[in-house]
């Protein structure tokens, strides 16, 4: 039985036009309590110090883009037509592989990958949609009372798809050692009712920044580093902390443990 026989539930699939059904979630206009006080400079992962932050409203997707919603962008020529992909690199790997467990979230796509597809999103449904900002990725996994996971302030076993061996070697009591099907772990949901953010897949943000002076800088070029956050299947407990935040030098680097998912401007 295929598995959208036995999934039915909203925000997984597609919808009656074959295009990714996403459930957003309104998140309000307002301020949050973004970082950790005596935040901790150690690489990997990073933090920054305690901040109050002010946010327009906006939506975002309940769960990370899944491996039958990108594969349809992929099969309506995604990498075929030029303007998804102007001023990025179209990285022509990626439009080989295949998803195949449609309920999993997408992995093993870049950045470049994620802003593609928000692009394609947007023409196909007449709305707005790109990757979120850190700070309204960061706001929507832990509300705005600045509390350290998605569900409070102390580490909860077996909450999230994470590695709990601590050792990054997938030898913990909970450790399956893979993605899972999204939205699985409901005990781990944010304040706003994402799953998903503490662990499976850590996700591709917005922010782009120069090594060389932090400041934002076009898309693809040399010398950028591009963010993601949230925890992983691959990833020690740690990485489930709503603060942490990571980047990759590169806008073509494809982990297998690294999927997005997508904010809608309202």
């Amino acid at each position: 039985m295929a598995w959208l026989d036995w999934d039915k539930r909203p925000g997984i699939g597609l919808d009656t036009n074959g295009l990714p059904d996403i459930d957003s979630i309104e998140i309000p206009e307002g301020e949050f309590i973004s970082g950790t006080k005596g935040a901790s400079e150690t690489y990997p992962p990073v933090e920054l110090e305690e901040n109050i932050i002010q946010l327009a409203a906006y939506k975002i997707s309940r769960y990370p883009i899944t491996n039958l919603q990108f594969q349809a962008f992929v099969n309506d020529g995604g990498y075929d037509e030029d303007k998804w992909w102007e001023g990025l690199y179209k990285n022509n790997e990626t439009r080989t592989q295949r998803w195949f467990e449609g309920n999993r979230p997408v992995e093993n796509v870049n950045w470049l990958d994620a802003v593609a597809f928000c692009r394609w999103l947007s023409a196909k449904t007449r709305r707005n949609f790109r990757l979120p900002t850190g700070y309204e990725w960061e706001k929507a996994a832990r509300g705005g009372d600045g509390r350290k996971y998605p569900w409070g302030n102390e580490y909860k076993t077996g909450y999230a798809n994470i590695d709990e061996s601590w050792e990054g070697n997938n030898t913990g009591a909970f450790s399956l050692g893979e993605t899972s099907a999204v939205g699985i772990y409901p005990q781990s949901a944010s304040p706003y009712g994402l799953l998903d953010v503490a662990g499976n897949v850590a996700e591709w943000c917005q922010d782009v920044r120069n090594r060389f002076n932090n400041n934002e800088n076009l898309y693809g070029i040399e010398g950028c580093i591009f963010m993601y956050r949230g925890g992983m299947w691959s990833e020690h407990a740690g990485w489930a902390r709503t603060n942490f935040f990571m980047w990759i030098q590169y806008s073509t680097s494809r982990m297998s443990s690294i999927g997005f998912r997508v904010v809608e401007d309202i």
